[in-house]
């Protein structure tokens, strides 16, 4: 659906966003505490969110989303200045919890895209155990007219180490897989620090043919 380079214009939010520290209670919670959260099973609990990533080679971007408990509403950004492909969107989601380890949340958008206009099915997964964690971003676009191709995208899914409170690093994968196009893939190391009150990841993401790639994505819920 795109092959998009890098945003200068989505950095500025980087600078901008004012960020709530991340919710180490869970970690710390007293025994009585804990028992209960295992017997609560999966809740909806949808919060509000900023999310903006830099890519040095493809897609930057800039997500925005208010929840209200059971559901809420998000609107996203990407742009690509250099051939002047854009996307704007804006949906629905909701976030299914179990316990404080375990997520899902699912978004509906409708996209207008440079290329047409389309459906999107968003996927975000969030699993933890013990040290571990692996968290992602699966998006299927589907076309609303006859322009556009229906499109998979994994971008990223990260499988991450605690290394310490607040550092946590292993590998993030990202794929692309368009309907009459070549599949595109990436792969490489990535990082997770809490830094002060903000939540950041770097990735660098390399593949067979083409140009390494640096990421950097800065998020917080609230």
């Amino acid at each position: 659906m795109r092959r998009d380079t890098r945003s200068t214009t989505l950095l500025l939010p980087l600078l901008l966003m004012l960020w709530a520290p991340p919710d180490a209670g869970a970690a710390r919670q007293p025994p009585a505490v804990a028992v209960a959260s295992l017997a609560e099973g999966p809740r909806l609990d949808t919060g509000s969110f900023l999310f903006a990533r830099y890519a040095a080679v493809n897609a930057s971007s800039l997500y925005c989303g208010v929840g209200f408990g059971a559901g809420g509403f998000f609107l996203g950004i990407a742009e690509n200045p250099r051939t002047g492909y854009r996307v704007r969107l804006a949906g629905a989601m909701t976030r299914v919890a179990w316990r404080d380890d375990r997520s899902l949340t699912v978004g509906l958008a409708a996209a207008d895209a440079s290329d047409g206009r389309f459906a999107q099915l968003y996927l975000l997964p969030g699993l933890s155990w013990r040290a571990l964690s692996l968290s992602g971003t699966v998006l299927w676009s589907e076309p609303l007219g006859r322009a556009g191709r229906s499109q998979l995208d994994l971008n990223p899914l990260m499988l991450l180490a605690r290394l310490a409170e607040r550092v946590a690093a292993g590998v993030s994968y990202a794929g692309s897989f368009t309907a009459g196009a070549p599949s595109l893939h990436r792969a490489g190391p990535a990082v997770r620090m809490a830094i002060g009150a903000q939540t950041v990841e770097v990735e660098w993401l390399a593949r067979r043919s083409g140009p390494s790639e640096l990421r950097v994505a800065v998020r917080t819920r609230f």
